[in-house]
This record gives structure tokens, sequence and C-alpha cells, in this order.
């Protein structure tokens, strides 16, 4: 039997309209993710789009233009909600899930991210779980900073 893996979930509140919050997260992706630290390519990194859409990507380029594909989307409901599968590492043998929830909230916009399926990395589901953990407060402090 599988031990269920809590989900990584990291909670803002944002100063700006839930539709803000949506296009900067989505269409303004390649200002704020820090590719040199938190992409496949590292120095070697063109760029990172998020293509809109049910059935859409995000897609990080090299310089070379060699693609590598980290997710799919699978739910899309702007300003509202995003979910897409994860597995932004060149093996993609296995896929995590993001959920992004954006609502308002009083004056400000409540922005929720979900990181779930650990179950999945089997005996290293742990310490992927805790990697990510971590790496989301660095990830999502740019994002806030780009939101402002």
């Amino acid at each position: 039997m599988t031990n269920v893996i809590a989900p990584v979930h990291k909670t803002l509140q944002l100063a700006c309209t839930p539709e803000r919050a949506f296009e900067v997260f989505t269409s303004e992706l390649a200002t704020w993710w820090p590719l040199e630290t938190h992409g496949v390519f590292k120095a070697d990194a063109d760029s990172v789009v998020f293509e809109p859409r049910a059935g859409g990507r995000i897609v990080e380029t090299s310089k070379d233009g060699t693609e590598n594909v980290w997710a799919t989307v699978s739910v899309w409901d702007p300003p509202n909600r995003i979910v897409f599968s994860w597995a932004p590492d060149v093996d993609k043998a296995v896929e995590t899930e993001v959920e992004v929830r954006i609502a308002p909230d009083g004056d400000a916009t409540r922005f929720e991210l979900i990181h779930r399926g650990w179950e999945k990395w089997a005996e290293q589901a742990q310490a992927f779980r805790s990697g990510y953990d971590s790496g989301w407060v660095g990830v999502l402090a740019k994002f806030e900073e780009a939101v402002r």
C-alpha cells in the first residue's frame, strides 16, 4: 500500500487583482522565473514560455533552440485556476501535478499553489517533496516581486 504524501501548499496575499496575478503567472512567466537556478538548461537557457489554454504547455528553450517541455495544461480557467502536469527534468518518467488557485480576498488576491502526486516517486518521494517545498519559496518570491 502506498503512503499518501502531503502536497506542497504555498499561499500568497498579493496586492493586485486576480486577473493581474493570473497574467503574471502565465503570460509573463519569462520575466520572473529564475531559469539560471530553476531551469533545465541553467546558463544555456534562453527562455521559458507558458502556452495558454487546456492542452497548452510550459516550455523551456535553450540558446541552441533545444526545447524541454516542463508541463502540460489540463485545466485553464482564467483568472481562477490552472492545473498542469509537472516534469521539468529531462527524465519525463514521473510527473507530479501543480494546481494554482487565484481568488479575490478583500482588496487583495489570494494565490494558492498546491503541488501533489509525490507518491509516484516511490522511495525518492520525500526527498523530492522536501526539495520542492523549499524551492517554491524562492520561485514564488520572484513571482510576488513581478506582480508588484
